[in-house]
């Protein structure tokens, strides 16, 4: 499984992520760190920022999902506070923990990225609109 998230975080063409990527879901495992640190957000996080900046994204909705939150709490070795200072560091909009073996809180990861969607799309329509209206207003001259 590492050698396939290797070859796709190095093979990915930016303009395969432009153009098919309409949001990112990053999981995590709550037992283990390198799946938050090591080998998730701190690996994939300033690919993805790099990518936007050239490819002049400015949002992809986007969530870090924690998983395997039905197992003991000894067994749990990232904290809220990790995962908050990850979220802090990159400008993650959203993170959520979950069970997806027991399906907790699996909605709320769609639900969550349907709403930063939305407010995407609500706010490209808008400045769509300012930029019709500055376009439209020309002097005249008498």
């Amino acid at each position: 499984m590492r050698m396939l998230y290797a070859f796709l975080l190095t093979n990915l063409s930016l303009d395969w992520i432009h153009r098919f990527t309409n949001a990112i879901i990053l999981v995590c495992s709550v037992d283990k760190t390198d799946s938050l640190l090591k080998d998730g957000v701190d690996k994939f996080i300033p690919f993805i920022i790099e990518t936007m900046k050239i490819q002049s994204i400015k949002f992809i909705p986007f969530i870090l999902v924690v998983n395997k939150i039905d197992l003991p709490l000894e067994k749990h070795v990232i904290s809220d506070k990790i995962i908050e200072e990850q979220v802090k560091k990159y400008g993650i909009p959203a993170w959520t923990k979950i069970s997806c073996l027991q399906d907790i809180g699996v909605p709320d990861v769609y639900s969550n990225l349907i709403d930063q969607m939305v407010k995407k799309l609500y706010w490209e329509h808008l400045l769509r609109n300012v930029e019709k209206t500055r376009k439209k207003k020309k002097c005249q001259m008498m």
